[in-house]
């Protein structure tokens, strides 16, 4: 019975908040101060000048030192997308590195290849202007012999 009780005062209170108007509320609302911002408790003695400086440097070097630490995490992030793009860069390079080192023997490939066909070019003109030549001799000679 105790129980149900305590059960019908809690939802008596509520009931009995929620009939209380908006403006008595606020005027029965306690400020909870925030406790970094307190100056002295509430049965000590008023904070003097002195303190209430050092209090309000305080929260001026702590105010500083979180946007500091906020602007130090947006340069971390930036360095380690920068450090990512940079390795993607690299990667990328050494690509780039491998596919010009197989165009550069590819290259060579096709020069050797070039000297190769210039000295059977060459040889092969050799052998052309030695049977043009010949030609030219056998024609002579042939002509010299119709002649007889």
């Amino acid at each position: 019975m105790e129980a149900n009780k305590a059960k019908d005062d809690v939802n008596s209170s509520s009931s009995e908040e929620e009939e209380i108007p908006m403006a008595a509320k606020r005027e029965g609302k306690i400020k909870i101060l925030d406790p970094h911002k307190q100056t002295a408790k509430k049965t000590g003695p008023p904070a003097t000048p002195r303190e209430l400086r050092l209090i309000k440097t305080s929260h001026k070097y702590l105010k500083r030192l979180e946007e500091s630490n906020v602007a130090l995490e947006e340069l971390k992030q930036q360095i380690t997308k920068q450090a990512e793009e940079l390795q993607q860069k690299n990667e990328f390079i050494t690509l780039l590195k491998t596919k010009l080192d197989y165009k550069d023997e590819e290259i060579s490939d096709l020069r050797s290849r070039v000297d190769q066909l210039g000295r059977q070019s060459d040889m092969w003109h050799e052998r052309f202007i030695t049977a043009n030549s010949s030609y030219k001799e056998l024609k002579h000679a042939v002509w010299r012999l119709g002649n007889f």
